[in-house]
Parts: C-alpha cells; sequence; structure tokens
C-alpha cells in the first residue's frame, strides 16, 4: 500500500478538495480513498465466521450498493477483524500510540473528556484506516484526508518522532506517506472560515467551546503545526504538493489529481 495524506488545519478544506479529485477520476486510476478501501475489502474478504442475521443483511447491502447504509455494513463485517488485528500488529504500531498519548495528555487546553474522546477518534483512525489494510496487505494507492499524521502533534517535531519514523521505515509499514498534499491559507482567511463553520453548525466540537481569543490562538497554532509537519516530512524526502486554498477549489483539485496519479507509475 501507498499512502498519500492531505495536511493542513482543521477545517481548511481537505475533504472538500478531495471530493473534487474523486469527481476527476478515470475508470483506469488505481487509487482509493480509505473509505472506498474498506468499502472494497468488506466486499471481497471471507469473514471468519457468517452466522446472523445483521453479518447476512450486512453482505446483501453491499452487493446490492444500498450507499446509504454502505459504511455502517462494512464496518459490521469488518469489525469481527479488530481483535486479530490488534494481536497482529499492535507491537508494530505500539509506538504510534505512545507519541500520540503523550502529546495529548500532555496538553492543558484539553478537558479530560474531550482527551477521551479524542483518543478514541485516533484509535480508530490508527486501526480502521491503516492497521487493517496493513493486515490484508491491501495493494492500492490510498488518500487520506484525514490521516495519522495530520491528527497527530507529535509529528510536527523532529525530535519526537524522528526515531519513530525511522522505525517504521524499517519495518515497512505504511506510516510515512509516499506524498503530502499540504494545505495552507491566511491566518484571517482561515480564522473566518472557522468561525463561519461555527455559525453554520459544522464547526469540529473543540472550537465550539472557545470564545473568540481562543479560537484565534488555535488557529494560529493548527496553521503552524501543519507548516511543522511537513517541514519533518520534507526531511525524510517525501514529495510534497503545496495547494493554497483561496485559490478555487476546482484548481487545487486538478493540481492534487496529477500529483496524486503520478504515484501510479513509480
Amino acid at each position: 500500500m501507498k499512502r498519500i495524506e492531505f495536511i493542513g488545519g482543521p477545517a481548511i478544506g481537505k475533504s472538500t478538495v478531495l471530493k473534487e479529485v474523486i469527481k476527476m477520476r478515470k475508470h483506469n486510476d488505481c487509487w482509493k480513498t480509505a473509505e472506498e478501501a474498506r468499502l472494497y475489502l468488506a466486499k471481497t474478504i471471507e469473514t471468519k465466521t457468517n452466522r446472523g442475521k445483521l453479518q447476512r443483511l450486512a453482505r446483501i447491502c453491499l452487493k446490492l450498493n444500498l450507499t446509504k447504509f454502505q459504511n455502517f455494513m462494512a464496518s459490521i463485517i469488518l469489525n469481527e477483524y479488530k481483535d486479530t488485528i490488534l494481536d497482529c500488529l499492535h507491537e508494530k504500531y505500539s509506538d504510534i500510540v505512545d507519541i500520540f498519548l503523550v502529546a495529548l495528555f500532555k496538553n492543558d487546553r484539553i478537558n479530560s473528556i474531550d482527551k477521551i474522546r479524542l483518543a478514541v477518534f485516533y484509535f480508530d483512525l490508527l486501526l480502521d484506516n491503516v492497521m487493517l489494510f496493513d493486515y490484508f496487505k491491501l495493494n492500492n494507492i490510498i488518500v487520506y484526508d484525514e490521516g495519522i499524521i495530520h491528527n497527530n502533534s507529535a509529528f510536527r517535531s523532529i525530535e519526537k518522532s524522528g526515531k519513530v519514523l525511522d522505525n517504521h521505515i524499517r519495518k515497512n509499514t505504511n506510516v510515512v506517506p509516499v506524498g503530502i498534499i499540504y494545505c495552507y491559507m491566511n491566518l484571517e482567511r482561515y480564522i473566518k472560515r472557522r468561525k463561519e463553520r461555527i455559525i453554520k453548525g459544522n464547526g469540529i466540537f473543540l472550537d465550539r467551546k472557545l470564545n473568540n481569543f481562543e479560537l484565534e490562538d488555535l488557529c494560529r497554532e493548527s496553521l503552524k503545526s501543519a507548516k511543522d509537519k511537513i517541514n519533518v516530512l520534507r526531511l525524510y524526502k517525501v514529495p510534497v504538493l503545496e495547494i493554497d486554498m483561496e485559490e478555487p477549489v476546482i484548481d487545487n483539485a486538478k493540481k492534487a489529481y496529477e500529483f496524486i496519479n503520478g504515484f501510479q507509475y513509480d
């Protein structure tokens, strides 16, 4: 598996660009999103058991392409493997979990309940969208708008993450991406964007609890964190495409599409 990851501040528009990229995809393009890769596995793997009405219903829904329920039904099938995946791969990825937990629980700006929520989110992201594909040795390019480096502040520091990255290069895991799409934006425009999302009810749960000063400070830190991660990955010779999120979405999507497709021929 080759992993390509979008990196940028939360709510900067990574998913919006990726949605446009997907519309441009041709039938012979061999890359998938993480969500598509999960659906592909759920449709094609032989499950260890095939008991239970819900399991059979999940298979029927996937075969009929009932899109409204597909992600839920795929999870029913793939959850059967969670314990096995953890048993096989937990040592391989334990250092990733460790540096995330250290970074998260040392953050005094996040309350205890939100730390638990973030830890659960991160665990699910790592297990469902990285370890799962490693376990089944999925041979695709997979594109992430929410990846483990984007969501892990420890990767902004070479001192904190260098040994971990070196370790995963040696182990030939899917942690170090083959390419990065770096989404950046002017600070003032970024603050305005996140405030607009809160007003519309779409802001991330941490944003909704902050006053204006705290939100502006968090926006500044989010942009710097993304830039720091890019600098670390460049030290590891990871190719980076920079896209200005103030440019038209369709133009950025074209650049991202060409960048992603370039890895099909490596």
